[in-house]
């Protein structure tokens, strides 16, 4: 059973308060209850990010993660205007989700060009395979040899989130012969702390913050702290424009700065470039950052006869590149995208 409340309280004419107060919960789907896995390649840092193989495999004893949600807010409309605000707090407990790859094989083999021997005594070393018939041994085995990794589905570590969401409507008849609307909608995240990760027993990773970090090598990937949309548009008749921006905020790669080999070297790492006894090894702070990311994009529609719908765009007017980011990509997707100035024509003919 999953109750749930709901109440809404018109204060005056123009403002309500409105809150929520419930339970829910997510089933696990068939492919997280299968015992098969299915494969991928992954640039493992523990193998200098050398592609190696991934299975993702199913758990038949994986249960359903549970949540506890509540919100308030208030809406205040009147004439033109409508100004709606909602606080949201959200925690799920045993969430369905993936034994990180990443942390797997940076436990086992920690971070390195590859050339670091492994810990086979490591408490995660069933989940990895090596070469030479997954033989490890000790002060010869190295991240390079790292053949294939095992990411198991679990119920894993407790997540809480919570945040502010805020949306400003104004609109304005009788303008130049036309309607004026103007628009503002953000999204605020105040919180997203993820709990200790442990399986079977042992520990995979510790609790951690995951707001304003990309978490590339963890759970659950970038989190922005701010993400919003504005739009001006004006209409008249058979005839509209508009202007929409959106917002993306950046995020820090919690992994820290990396290195690059520049020749041949047995000891670059970033602890050793930063003592500076790395040969051939160069310290960079590049993608370190992952710069904010903002768009404009302009539309105009006209309605034409027999039920025919132009439109003409222009997307990114000021054809932004994203911010660099050490993915395979070399940008976040969550953040940025790499079309860069993109011109659309369309009709629309209704039958």
């Amino acid at each position: 059973m999953n109750p749930k409340l709901a109440v809404k309280w018109q204060v005056a004419e123009a403002f309500a308060l409105r809150g929520s107060v419930g339970t829910t919960f997510r089933g696990p789907t068939p492919g997280n209850r299968s015992s098969n896995a299915v494969t991928g390649l992954s640039g493992i840092q523990a193998a200098g990010n050398g592609f190696k193989s991934v299975d993702y495999t199913g758990n038949p004893a994986v249960g359903p993660e549970k949540a506890f949600t509540y919100n308030i807010g208030a809406i205040f409309q009147t004439g033109g205007l409508r100004v709606i605000a909602d606080y949201w707090h959200f925690k799920v407990e045993e969430q369905i989700t993936q034994v990180p790859h990443q942390i797997v094989a940076t436990a086992v083999a920690g971070v390195g060009n590859g050339t670091q021997f492994v810990n086979c005594g490591s408490a995660l070393r069933d989940l990895i395979t090596f070469n030479n018939n997954n033989v490890c041994v000790q002060g010869v085995t190295v991240g390079n040899d790292i053949q294939r990794v095992r990411s198991d589905t679990v119920n894993g570590p407790d997540a809480t989130v919570r945040g502010v969401d805020v949306s400003i409507d104004y609109k304005m008849p009788d303008v130049l012969s036309g309607d004026v609307g103007f628009g503002l909608s953000f999204s605020r995240l105040l919180k997203y702390d993820i709990g200790q990760f442990d399986l079977n027993g042992v520990l995979v990773s510790a609790p951690y913050k995951a707001l304003g970090f990309t978490n590339y090598d963890r759970f659950p990937g970038t989190v922005s702290k701010l993400r919003g949309a504005a739009y001006a548009e004006y209409s008249r008749g058979d005839h509209n424009l508009r202007l929409d921006m959106t917002y993306i905020g950046g995020a820090t790669d919690n992994r820290g700065p990396t290195t690059v080999q520049t020749g041949s070297s047995a000891n670059c790492n970033v602890a050793n470039a930063i003592a500076g006894t790395a040969t051939n090894c160069l310290l960079t702070t590049l993608g370190n950052k992952v710069k904010s990311f903002y768009t404009f994009d302009l539309t105009y529609r006209v309605d034409l006869p027999w039920d025919t719908t132009l439109t003409a765009s222009v997307f990114n007017i000021f054809d932004r590149d994203p911010s660099a980011a050490r993915l395979e990509a070399g940008y976040d997707p969550f953040v940025g995208n790499p079309y860069g100035r993109t011109f659309k024509i369309g009709a629309r003919k209704r039958f």
